[in-house]
């Protein structure tokens, strides 16, 4: 997505506030060139809940680089998307995904 695009947007509908913080990533795992770790410093998280888009680029990246970072990792089943795919369908993609993270990396 390009930045500053419709697609950049937030999703119509999605709950925030002023309050919230925004980290802009160009990467699959949301900690690289980012400010992300800064900001979780910052903020003194010591715990994460993941949810996103394309579960087997971003989610996936991005839980593996926040477990390398010692971060316990919380998530809510089904609370991934990803595009459709020619081979593996999106609901059988984010069980497949699921399956891995859990009790391994993330705790549902």
């Amino acid at each position: 997505m390009e930045k500053n695009t419709d697609a950049w947007q937030l999703v119509a509908g999605l709950d925030h506030r002023d309050t919230d913080h925004y980290v802009d990533k160009t990467h699959p795992d949301s900690f690289h060139k980012t400010v992300l770790q800064q900001t979780l410093d910052d903020l003194t998280v010591d715990e994460l809940e993941i949810c996103g888009a394309e579960t087997q680029f971003c989610v996936d990246t991005t839980i593996k680089a926040a477990f390398d970072r010692g971060y316990p990792i919380v998530m809510k089943h089904h609370m991934t998307s990803t595009e459709e795919d020619d081979l593996i369908p999106v609901p059988v993609m984010v069980t497949h995904y699921e399956r891995i993270w859990d009790h391994h990396l993330v705790t549902f």
